[in-house]
């Protein structure tokens, strides 16, 4: 059984910063955030399928309309599953 989830390597990573000095607190909070929003695979997949079926039906995106899709994608992409194929 193995996984190549973020998640999945958290604890090992939690140790190793806590060896270079980092804060226990600070830790415990940057690094399952980041783990969690470093799911760029998702939000990339949704935003490109947004753009591209805005182009396909002729619909004007302006800067407001891409930065609403990449923030709604970011966010889209925080709350999905930590876990490949799930």
């Amino acid at each position: 059984f193995g996984t190549d989830s973020s998640s999945a390597t958290l604890p090992v990573t939690m140790m190793c910063v806590e060896k270079l000095g980092i804060s226990p607190s600070i830790a415990k909070f940057v690094l399952p955030l980041g783990a969690t929003v470093n799911m760029n695979g998702t939000a990339l997949y949704e935003a490109l399928t947004v753009i591209f079926i805005a182009q396909l039906h002729g619909v004007p995106m302006t800067g407001g309309h891409l930065f609403m899709v990449a923030f709604t994608s970011c966010l889209a992409a925080v709350g999905a599953a930590a876990i490949p194929s799930a």
